[in-house]
């Protein structure tokens, strides 16, 4: 599904995107095993970029917000890596 959503973004279809997005962070939020919680970030930080994307500022704004907010003190590179694109996302 985190495929599927960065295909429809980039044919300006990033409703159906966020979406797509929202099924892999309803499906994967309370996941506890490492690749599951980076796929989840991903899913968020894609989530915003539409949302950034579609001037929909305030959502990206808490969307990178809740990666940064969850994972800040992640150890694993994977998700560190997801914070990082979360304050760039903030950022620019």
């Amino acid at each position: 599904y985190l495929n599927k959503g960065e295909a429809l973004r980039y044919p300006g279809r990033d409703d159906e995107a966020i979406a797509t997005f929202n099924e892999v962070i309803s499906r994967l939020k309370d996941a506890t095993e490492p690749q599951l919680r980076e796929t989840f970030a991903m899913a968020l930080v894609n989530k915003g970029r539409a949302l950034r994307d579609l001037d929909r500022s305030d959502d990206a704004i808490a969307t990178f917000n809740e990666v940064i907010a969850r994972f800040n003190d992640a150890t694993e590179p994977e998700l560190r890596e997801q914070v990082k694109k979360a304050k760039d996302g903030l950022a620019g």
